[in-house]
């Protein structure tokens, strides 16, 4: 067939660029007080599009391998790999956190550091 399309590939990229739209979004809108609320509220949605293009992210590359000539995989991987850098930008946030939270790093030594 002439017309297939990989429409797993296809919700694994949409969704992978929704979860990172919705995290610089998230960002920009936290800041602001009355608006902060709301940016609470788009975490699950951001969850929920990284997962979901992961997931179909798997199920696409899949689809592909069974499809002629691959139709799709590199929207499958690309949306794979926007999930996975989304979940690496929010460990990386809630370890670094974490360390200034418990006093592991302590941001005037940090200053000093790189200032000398």
């Amino acid at each position: 067939m002439e017309n297939e399309t990989n429409i797993a590939a296809n919700v694994s990229l949409g969704t992978g660029v929704a979860a990172l739209v919705c995290l610089v979004i998230h960002w920009c809108i936290g800041c602001i007080p009355v608006l902060g609320l709301f940016a609470a509220v788009l975490f699950p949605i951001e969850i929920l599009c990284a997962g979901t293009a992961i997931i179909s992210g798997g199920f696409g590359i899949k689809m592909a391998g069974e499809l002629e000539g691959g139709t799709g995989k590199p929207q499958a991987i690309t949306g794979m790999v926007l999930g996975l850098l989304y979940f690496l930008i929010l460990g990386s946030i809630l370890v670094l956190a974490l360390m200034f939270g418990f006093g592991i790093v302590i941001l005037e030594n940090l200053i000093i550091f790189a200032v000398v």
